[in-house]
């Protein structure tokens, strides 16, 4: 999430850099502990930035199955959707106005 922010919200690293770092750390960290439900909600935000929607989404429903509460989890999900055009899905996803 460092370096995704170091990109976006300082500007410090080219974007198309960062999503190669991120993708990059984040497939070692899910390599090293595949239950780990944070790293594999970076790794679909990862795959999120180059455009693999089915990707994304599967990262993001493994960390939910894994941690059902993260939040990031969630948010990246939502995003997800509404990215790739599931507006009401994902809306609801990012208002948590949705069953679980």
């Amino acid at each position: 999430m460092a370096q995704f922010e170091a990109a976006a919200v300082f500007q410090k690293r080219g974007l198309s850099d960062m999503q190669r770092s991120v993708e990059l750390l984040a497939r070692r960290a899910v390599a090293l502990d595949s239950a780990d439900a944070e790293a594999r909600s970076c790794l679909g935000l990862a795959l999120l930035l180059r455009g693999d929607h089915d990707g994304a989404l599967a990262e993001h429903e493994r960390a939910l199955a894994i941690s059902p509460n993260l939040a990031s989890a969630h948010g990246e999900r939502g995003s997800a959707l509404v990215f790739f055009g599931a507006t009401k899905g994902g809306a609801r996803r990012l208002t948590r106005k949705h069953q679980a």
